[in-house]
């Protein structure tokens, strides 16, 4: 079960929804695939300021998962 802050629920969600669009290399995963992430960022019809904040959010979360990943492969 994973717990985070009310206020982050919505990256917290999407960021599970693309979980699927991860770039790997031989050494594992590198980071997501923005392209494939982008059409769905604007299915959503986010005004820019909303866009910015959630893809910083994903950043984010990306940067920690990556962190995680690479631990476990030391």
């Amino acid at each position: 079960m994973v717990f985070y802050w009310p206020d982050t629920e919505e990256s917290v969600e999407f960021f599970e929804l693309v979980g699927t669009q991860w770039r790997t290399g031989v050494n594992g995963c590198i980071g997501l695939d923005y392209p494939a992430i982008y059409p769905l960022m604007e299915r959503l019809k986010l005004s820019e300021e909303h866009w910015a904040r959630l893809f910083c959010d994903l950043r984010i979360l990306e940067d920690e998962a990556l962190a995680a990943m690479h631990e476990k492969n030391e």
